[in-house]
């Protein structure tokens, strides 16, 4: 007997299947689904009259929902915001080695951090650090005995299997990230990712170079400057950066993939980048609400839960939307 009509079979039976599973809550978890994400809209984008209109909406569902207020009177909590969008054709990236330059394509061998970095030019000595963790309460230092002062640290995103995954989570944060870099005295990052671990294909990895990033505009609220520049490497390309160096990116991999130390050292190549930004103050809302518990004891404590609204502004930071919201 032929197996063939099978599958198509189950492609006819499939939707009908999810039809009938589909509940009252799941019916009206989708509903907002597409009242968010209808081209009315327009993408949403921070500050933007879409994005103004989704808040309104969402804070209508939560008053909806019995949740009271969390910001003073209302729902929407006013921050301002500076945008930072890269202007691609003024900005570039290269490997020198051995006296030779070598460019590199932006957006197919890599791209320049939206989120963090300054305008200018940059020309720094690279130097693989591993994962780039600084873990003190595992006894874990990336860092120990290298000397990252003015150079450019090159890492792989991920870390030892035997750290509490939390413990890892946490150090491998923006913030804890971009502390260790600069107590080493690191002037940027590039920042690897094992196609293994991929969450996003690289092709919107570049993309997102033309998304604007956004920053608090208060300084008192940033906690991650301090690195000239930051750069998410195509994993596919990446013994570009490798080339002439004491281990391949193969041999990185292996060691990572077997869950073994990696190597670090010296990297025969120094990284020549020059970015220049486009600033723009923007206002943009946070939607608030709280739900008060009934526990008495534990009235004073909150679990805070948050999700985004926008679409259109990217914050890749040390954690790159590839590079999993990678540095972050």
């Amino acid at each position: 007997m032929s197996r063939r009509p099978l599958p198509f079979m189950l492609l006819l039976l499939l939707p009908a299947m999810a039809s009938a599973a589909a509940s009252p809550e799941a019916e009206r978890w989708w509903s907002h689904v597409r009242v968010l994400a209808d081209d009315a809209l327009q993408g949403r984008e921070t500050g933007s009259e879409g994005y103004k209109k989704a808040a309104s909406y969402v804070a209508e569902q939560l008053g909806a929902m019995g949740i009271k207020p969390g910001a003073g009177e209302g729902y929407l909590q006013e921050v301002k915001l500076v945008s930072r969008r890269l202007v691609n054709e003024r900005s570039r990236l290269a490997l020198v080695r051995g006296g030779r330059r070598i460019p590199l394509v932006i957006g197919r061998d890599a791209i320049i951090g939206s989120r963090l970095g300054e305008s200018g030019q940059v020309e720094a000595p690279l130097v693989f650090v591993g994962h780039g963790l600084s873990i003190p309460e595992a006894g874990h230092d990336d860092f120990a005995g290298l000397d990252l002062q003015g150079k450019v640290a090159v890492l792989l995103f991920g870390g030892p299997a035997h750290i509490p995954g939390a413990l890892r989570a946490h150090h491998s944060s923006t913030e804890e990230r971009i502390k260790a870099l600069r107590r080493a005295g690191a002037v940027g990052v590039v920042m690897l990712q094992n196609p293994k671990a991929e969450e996003l294909p690289w092709a919107r990895v570049a993309s997102s170079r033309f998304e604007p990033a956004m920053t608090f505009a208060d300084p008192s609220l940033v906690e991650h400057e301090g690195l000239k520049v930051t750069v998410a490497f195509n994993a596919r390309h990446a013994e570009k950066l490798f080339a002439g160096a004491r281990h391949s990116f193969k041999e990185v991999l292996a060691k990572a993939d077997a869950n073994q130390p990696l190597p670090r050292f010296e990297m025969p190549s120094w990284l020549e980048a020059r970015a220049e930004w486009k600033l723009a103050p923007v206002e943009s809302t946070n939607v608030v609400g709280v739900l008060p518990g009934s526990d008495a004891t534990l009235a004073k404590e909150y679990v805070v839960l948050t999700a985004g609204l926008p679409l259109g502004a990217h914050d890749e930071g040390l954690a790159h939307p590839a590079l999993p919201r990678a540095l972050g």
